[in-house]
C-alpha cells in the first residue's frame, strides 16, 4: 500500500479505532475521529479524549495500533507503531479533518441504514492528537488474507 491509497482510504469516512496500554499493560481501546498522514508518512490521529488513560500515558516511542475499517465493505486495514511524542492539542487543521471526517462517516452510517442520532451518539466531546511512525500495516479484512503485512511506502 502507498501514501496515496492510504491517504484516500483515511479520507474516505472509514470506521477508526485505536488502542494502547499503559505502564502496567491494561488496555485501552477508543475512538479515532479523522486521520491523516503528515507529509513524511507519520499519522496523525485524532483520539477521542475518553481515552483518558491513553492520553496521560502518551509519550515518545509509546506503542499504539490502530483499525480503519470501511462500514460499507468491511475493507479493513491495521497499523502499528510508536508515537513521537506525547499527545496533543488539536490546530486549525486538525479541526478541518475532524469536521471533513464527521461529514463522511456519518454519510457512510447513512449509506447502511443508520440515522443520524447514531452518529451524534458516538462522536467524541473533544479529541487530542497523537502522531505516529508507522512500523507495519496489515490487512484486516474479512477473509483468506486477513492477519498478513502490507508492503507500504508511506515516504
Amino acid at each position: 500500500m502507498n501514501r496515496s491509497e492510504l491517504d484516500a482510504f483515511l479520507d474516505a469516512g472509514v470506521a477508526m479505532l485505536g488502542a494502547s496500554a499503559d505502564e502496567d499493560h491494561r488496555p485501552e481501546a477508543f475512538r479515532v475521529w479523522g486521520a491523516t498522514l503528515d507529509t513524511e508518512g507519520r499519522l496523525r490521529a485524532l483520539v477521542s479524549s475518553d481515552a483518558g488513560r491513553t492520553m496521560a500515558g502518551m509519550a515518545h516511542g509509546t506503542r499504539i495500533s490502530f483499525s480503519f475499517t470501511d462500514i460499507t465493505t468491511f475493507r479493513s486495514v491495521q497499523a502499528k507503531g510508536s508515537a513521537i511524542g506525547p499527545a496533543g492539542a488539536p490546530g486549525p487543521d486538525d479541526l478541518r479533518v475532524l469536521r471533513r471526517y464527521d461529514e463522511r462517516f456519518t454519510a457512510k452510517l447513512r449509506e447502511i441504514g443508520h440515522p443520524d442520532r447514531l452518529g451524534d451518539r458516538i462522536r467524541p466531546g473533544a479529541v487530542f492528537v497523537v502522531s505516529v511512525e508507522i512500523d507495519d500495516l496489515y490487512d484486516q479484512t474479512p477473509g483468506p488474507h486477513a492477519g498478513a503485512r502490507v508492503a507500504a511506502d508511506l515516504s
